[in-house]
């Protein structure tokens, strides 16, 4: 591409663009079958659903008998087993067992590398299953392929015995637990090591101890081995012990770890010009891939930075007067950066950076003593820290720590770390970027020979022969050969002709230029912003844009000009408030550089405030005269399509058809969000799409709330074509092996539950396929002797592919520098009743349709738009659509509708009037008679729910029941409390809104202490989950794990309770924190002050001693028998006193409340019983234990 455009996908906003295709007869053809109109036998024609059918995929009634695998079977024989989340409903084949293989794979130790979740045993798979073959599909050209695996040829017999290593005391380094056990020669001769579990032949009982030295402090280290296991080569455990295998012929071959992989350091690229080392590596996986035991390898690099962090923070701040913008540039830049350590070879990912922390500080140790940073590299790695008030790197534990029982963030010093990675600042800078691509992107002929070099130095190495027979192994010498098959190219239509395009390219953009679109849209009133010293470049691109878009078939006028006197955001932002009126077509903005701050600026005002569709476009794609036009068309297709056109299409021979794309992106900016994002077509030649986003909990790949999505797609398409689809088939993007079953059991629900609701007996047969992008299979056509990447088309569906899986590999587009990456499909449901090629064959048109790239594209268009979607909300929108927004963004896609906003205000006066409702306005020549094909849906007032039922509207008083005591809650278990804590916060949300409401009305509110007993019952479910949590801290670790209190000196110099928390703000925003908090000691000024403020407190006390000391008097002169308590007495008075001035807060004293320790003095009570009967006597006990702590404190300055 020419031009860089900013574009956004904004529930239909969809930018114009594609990658590859081919032309060419197919390897088994069918007599009707040439690849367009016919390619689905038996194809449906249009027709509306009718209200029942034959098969479903909805749950079933009890009395129901599920068939069986045998019937299912004969059923759909590919399809394989029906899953048993959901009986009855056959999807793609494997899921079942995979779940229970992947959960047996867990009792492997957490250092086996990167283990694939695909694992299966090797019993279950060591012939093929019957079905296997038929997964394959017969279209296309045979090609001979080469895959970057290589077979396991001899399966291993023998008995492996399990040890348990534990090393005291503890050594973290795993390079000097090798060279612990290494000591040992004689006693482990052939055995293999991760770092905490040892697999050896030889049975040395149930415990076996012995004596050590360690490597750099020459102490005594004893190792214990405990037996855990004894493992045959069928156990599940192989794949774990296979690749440790792996990996120690990786070391034999003289390469090293680096966090994962392996890499060689003796060919290591020094970029001295921007001070980075670049390693090449190899990256391995062991899995079973069709029967066959295969090695999985493919090349990998490793940039890691020759700076350290802290050489990095020093540049920065010489570069800045100001200390906290200093701060600022250097969190922005290091925070999201993979860092490596020096003396482990550890990656970690920077959090955050603890500006208030340094390496003086301590930290505990396991034995309970305190150790410093300095001190403890010192010991531990012979390390000596220069600067020892350097700030410390956080680094949040991962799930696989978590998983661990690691809780705590890891801090690291910045002395000791380099930056791994390339830089936002290094990606901008295009001679770099041209100059790391020469070395990283490495073209097909390359890598082959890399990877054969890889087998041959394997091959001829004999101490990685030696080990391989020590464990009856044998690898192939070669890379895995087998046949794939091209898929003949698309012919592309447009509004009268159509055209095919180069197989070898894939790309069409050359050809159409001239075409007119299948759907033109006129640009009649729009707008074009630049700024001034651009107005030669505007005048050019308005020129060329009126010469390309008449022969797109679009009638352009000329826009309206606003030149802006600079380019800053805000300038832009004020000449469109300004000046743009409510008919506007379009918004193209002209922008001098890629400021991400102001295209985010102007996409908010553009998508959120004002739904205008808008098109950027930079000005230095526009300076080459000679490719003004090149780059005025691909603008012009894409202001077609966002004004809601279509450009070209592909035959879909179904014609109820819906296709639908799911995606996910976790925003950049709200901690706590992911956006996930739905894209569906609505119509049959799937070229108009409807759209929504989710927003989610952060680290949610799997989408909630899909029902809703699918209601509302559903009642699109019915709009537009007045049916239902037949067919729905989904791509869902974002989702690793791992996670497919739980798809099925969460995502699948959600949507089929949904069909029924839209009429009754509507059962479409539905199609989900998982989209895997991230893959390490790369694949090479061999032509003779001649080595390329394959051409768009090809698919594998065998060979490398799982057995146990409907998946397949395609590669739909083509790349022009280095290796292609194909995708892989996994079919993990299906009722369309499409053959194998059908299914092949639809995601390779559906690769034609993305109108950002005149060609064809690596995924199914549908997902590239829903990350586009995602990416834009995620990353510069950062909140949803307003639905009234959304509408004028989308029109093309979905009809008027009617929507009534009624304020809430006035609530208590007519409560019918609160709604916020959405009414659909039917045609006017719809029947009405026939119910089964008319879609009605249900009214939205989901803003009810934050106010009470009209029962209660006039009520004075309210009645209700008591709060949830803490002995109660403690009997329910934790999913119980869930919910619960969710119907509290419910009704507390209701309640204060409520009580807001009629403050504003200058009413009373009914029953206040509702409130009281909502809050007090949730403080008592945190009070359980906190003990629970602290019971199984202490089981566990031997820790509560939680943040201590801790008595800290103020700004102003005085001691006060700080209790540690998460804030809303971070340090450097939180102004009170930081006038409170903030400077790590007192200034000299604080002296005067802390005198006068501890004179005015000592005079407080003395006189709250002495009315004290009168009240007692009088109580001992009422009650002679209490005179030699005298002091007992004055105590409980003082407690008293303690607790109502430090525990009860303001907020809390403003009404009345009927909480139990809040109860007050009761005289009569203190008289017969002679104590006092509070059941918060051990927060009086503490609060007086720490007000004494400050005040000897205060003695000692």
């Amino acid at each position: 591409m020419n031009s860089i455009q900013y574009h956004h996908i904004c529930s239909g906003e969809i930018n114009s663009w594609k990658r590859r295709g081919r032309a060419r007869s197919t390897l088994v053809k069918e007599p009707d079958s040439p690849g367009g109109l016919q390619d689905f036998s038996g194809s449906e024609t249009a027709s509306c659903v009718s209200q029942q059918s034959d098969i479903s995929d909805v749950r079933r009634p009890s009395f129901e008998r599920t068939p069986s695998d045998e019937q299912s079977r004969t059923e759909k024989p590919r399809r394989g087993n029906p899953p048993t989340v959901m009986p009855g409903a056959p999807r793609g084949s494997g899921i079942q067992s995979m779940t229970s293989e992947i959960a047996a794979m867990r009792i492997a130790s957490s250092g086996s590398g990167r283990s694939s979740s695909r694992s299966i045993p090797l019993t279950n798979l060591s012939e093929n299953p019957p079905q296997a073959a038929e997964k394959r599909g017969a279209a296309g050209d045979a090609i001979n392929i080469i895959a970057n695996y290589i077979k396991i040829l001899a399966k291993p017999q023998w008995e492996l015995f399990q040890y348990h290593v534990e090393f005291m005391p503890d050594v973290e380094n795993k390079r000097f637990r090798r060279e612990i056990i290494s000591q040992q020669r004689t006693i482990f001769k052939d055995v293999a090591f991760d770092g905490s579990t040892i697999y050896s032949f030889n049975d040395f009982g149930d415990l076996q101890d012995f004596i050590s030295r360690h490597p750099s402090t020459s102490d005594e280290v004893r190792v214990v081995l405990r037996k855990v296991a004894r493992n045959s080569s069928d156990s599940p455990v192989f794949f774990h012990i296979s690749n440790l295998i792996v990996r120690k012929l990786l070391e034999l071959s003289g390469l090293k770890l680096i966090g994962r992989n392996y890499y060689q350091f003796d060919r290591k690229i020094d970029l001295d010009r921007y001070k980075l080392t670049l390693f090449p590596g190899f990256m391995t996986n062991v899995n079973i891939y069709e029967g066959s035991l295969m090695i999985n390898v493919d090349l990998s690099h490793k940039v890691l930075n020759k700076t350290t962090v802290y050489q990095r923070l020093q540049d920065i701040f010489s570069q800045y007067q100001d200390v906290k913008q200093a701060q600022d540039t250097a969190t922005k830049e290091l925070v999201g950066q993979i860092v490596l350590t020096t003396y482990n070879s550890k990656t970690y990912k920077i959090d955050e950076i603890a500006w208030e922390r340094s390496a003086q500080q301590t930290f505990p140790m396991r034995d309970g003593s305190q150790c410093s940073f300095v001190q403890y590299y010192k010991d531990k790695y012979q390390l000596t820290i220069e600067d020892t008030i350097q700030p410390l790197l956080v680094s949040k534990p991962s799930k696989r720590d978590r998983r661990a029982g690691v809780k705590s963030p890891f801090l690291l010093i910045p002395e000791l770390c380099c930056v791994t990675g390339i830089s936002d600042v290094m990606r901008s800078d295009f001679h770099f970027m041209k100059e790391i691509a020469g070395y990283t992107h490495i073209d097909a002929p390359t890598r082959y020979n890399r990877l054969r070099q890889f087998v041959t130095d394997i091959d001829r190495n004999p101490e990685c022969q030696e080990e391989l027979s020590k464990w009856n192994i044998k690898i192939d010498n070669d890379l895995v050969k087998f046949d794939a098959r091209v898929l003949d190219g698309e012919q592309i239509l447009y509004f009268d002709r159509s055209i095919r395009y180069n197989y070898n390219d894939a790309d069409w953009s050359r050809d159409g230029r001239s075409m007119r679109h299948i759907s033109a849209k006129s640009l009649q009133h729009w707008i074009v912003v630049f700024p001034a010293k651009e107005e030669q470049i505007a005048s050019g691109l308005i020129d060329a844009l009126g010469q390309v878009c008449r022969a797109f078939g679009m009638h352009v006028e000329y826009p309206l000009i606003r030149q802006l006197d600079n380019d800053r955001p805000e300038y832009y932002l004020q000449a469109l408030k300004d000046f743009l009126p409510e008919n506007t077509d379009l918004v193209l903005c002209i922008l001098t550089n890629g400021r991400k701050d102001r295209y985010d600026a102007l996409k908010k005002f553009l998508c959120l405030d004002n739904a205008i569709p808008s098109q950027m476009v930079l000005s230095k794609t526009l300076t080459r005269r000679n490719q003004l036009m090149s780059v005025a068309t691909k603008i012009g297709i894409q202001i077609n399509a966002k004004l809601g056109g279509e450009v070209w299409g592909v035959q879909i021979p179904t014609k109820t058809l819906m296709v639908i794309g799911l995606d996910s992106y976790h925003d950049s900016k709200r901690r706590g969000a992911s956006v996930g994002a739905f894209v569906a077509s609505t119509n049959p030649s799937l070229t108009k799409f409807y759209s929504r986003i989710i927003y989610q909990r952060t680290a949610q790949e799997l989408m909630d709330g899909l029902a809703v999505c699918m209601n509302d797609a559903l009642k699109e398409y019915y709009r537009n074509n007045n049916c239902l689809p037949e067919k729905i088939v989904i791509y869902r993007d974002g989702v690793s092996d791992g996670q497919l079953s739980v798809v099925t059991e969460h995502e699948l629900p959600q949507i089929i539950e949904t069909f029924p609701k839209i009429m009754p007996g509507y059962e479409p047969k539905l199609a989900v396929i998982i989209v895997k992008k991230r893959g390490n299979a790369r694949f090479f056509q061999q032509d003779g002797r001649n080595i390329q990447n394959p051409p768009p088309g090809t698919i594998i569906d065998h060979t490398v592919t799982n057995a146990d899986w409907y998946d397949f590999y395609l590669i739909s587009q083509c790349a022009r520098q280095g290796t292609v990456a194909p995708t892989h499909y996994n079919v993990i449901w299906d009722r369309t009743n499409f053959k194998v090629d059908h299914m092949q064959r639809l995601t390779f048109k559906l690769c034609h349709l993305y109108y950002n790239w005149p060609g064809t594209i690596r995924v199914p268009a549908v997902c590239q738009y829903a990350h586009k979607l995602a990416f834009l909300v995620g990353q510069s929108l950062h909140q949803e659509f307003n639905e009234m927004n959304l509408l004028k963004l989308i029109n093309w896609t979905i009809h008027s509708q009617k929507y009534a906003f009624i304020p809430v205000r006035g609530w208590v006066g007519n409560l019918r009037q609160i709604r916020c409702q959405t009414t659909d306005v039917p045609p006017k020549d719809e029947p009405s008679a026939d119910v089964s094909t008319k879609v009605t849906p249900t009214k939205k007032s989901n803003l009810m729910e934050f106010f009470d039922t009209t029962d209660n509207l006039y009520e004075t008083k309210i009645i209700h029941g008591r709060w949830w005591h803490v002995d109660e809650l403690r009997l329910k278990s934790n999913e119980d409390l869930h919910k619960l804590w969710y119907v509290l916060l419910k009704e507390r949300n209701r309640l204060l809104t409520m009580e807001e409401e009629y403050r504003y009305q200058y009413e009373l509110f009914p029953s206040p202490e509702r409130i009281d007993k909502v809050e007090e019952s949730m403080r008592n479910i945190m009070t359980v989950v906190r003990e629970r949590d602290v019971a199984y801290n202490l089981l566990e670790t031997g820790t509560t794990d939680e943040q201590t209190p801790e008595i800290r000196e103020t700004s102003f110099g005085l001691l006060r309770y700080y209790q540690p928390k998460e804030r809303i703000l971070p340090f450097y925003k939180n102004r009170y924190y930081q006038l409170l908090w903030g400077k790590r000691k007192a200034a000299p000024w604080t002296n005067i002050f802390k005198r006068r403020y501890n004179e005015y407190q000592e005079h407080q006390e003395h006189q709250e001693t002495n009315r004290i000391r009168k009240i007692v008097a009088n109580v001992i002169q009422k009650f002679p028998h209490l005179r030699n308590e005298e002091e007992r007495v004055m105590e409980d008075y003082k407690k008293r006193h303690d607790f109502e001035q430090y525990h009860i807060p303001k907020r809390l004293a403003r009404r009345s409340k009927l909480r139990a320790h809040q109860t007050v003095w009761n005289e009569q009570d203190f008289i017969e019983d002679g104590v006092l009967n509070d059941p918060n006597s051990e927060d009086y006990e503490r609060l007086q234990h720490e007000k004494a702590i400050r005040m000897r404190r205060k003695k000692n300055k």
